[in-house]
C-alpha cells in the first residue's frame, strides 16, 4: 500500500487553490516520509490515472462549511459520498470514483475565506498559512501510522 496526497483547487480562485499552496510548501517533508503529492488542480482524470486500489488516498481541497477560514475539517472519503450534504467545488466526481473503486483515505478540508477571480489568497489564509502547513503535516503524520 502506498499513501498518495492529492491536491485539488484552481490557484486562479483565490483561497479555492490553498491545498495547491500547501502541498507545494510540504512536498519535501512528505516525500521523506515516503508518500507521494500529486497536484491535480481540477484534472480529476489525471488523479484516478495515478492512484492505485490498495492506495491510501488524502484529498486536500477548500471547503467553504461557514467556519473559520483556515480552519481544517477531516473527514474520512466514505462519509462524504455516503452524505451529499456536503458541497466541494472540485472534488465530488473524484471523491465518487474512490467510492466506487472502495479507495481508503481521508479528506482534508482548509476552510476558504475568499474565492473569487484571483490569483491570490485572502489575507486570512496568507497570515496563517505556515499554521495551515503544519496542521496539515500533523494529520498527516498522524495517519502514516497505516
Amino acid at each position: 500500500m502506498s499513501i498518495k496526497l492529492i491536491a485539488i483547487g484552481n490557484k486562479f480562485m483565490g483561497d479555492d487553490g490553498i491545498s495547491i499552496i500547501v502541498a507545494d510548501r510540504i512536498k519535501n517533508k512528505l516525500k521523506d516520509m515516503n508518500i507521494e503529492v500529486i497536484i491535480g488542480e481540477t484534472d480529476f482524470d489525471y488523479c484516478l490515472d495515478l492512484i492505485d486500489k490498495n492506495d491510501y488516498v488524502i484529498i486536500i481541497d477548500s471547503t467553504y462549511f461557514n467556519i473559520d477560514a483556515g480552519s481544517i475539517t477531516v473527514l474520512p472519503l466514505d462519509s462524504l459520498c455516503q452524505s451529499k450534504s456536503f458541497f466541494f467545488s472540485h472534488s465530488l466526481n473524484l471523491i465518487d470514483y474512490l467510492f466506487i473503486y472502495k479507495i481508503n483515505g481521508i479528506f482534508i478540508g482548509i476552510e476558504a475565506d475568499n474565492i473569487d477571480f484571483t490569483d491570490k489568497l485572502s489575507s486570512n489564509l496568507t497570515k496563517n498559512i505556515d499554521n495551515i502547513c503544519n496542521n496539515v503535516l500533523k494529520i498527516v503524520k498522524n495517519i502514516k501510522g497505516l
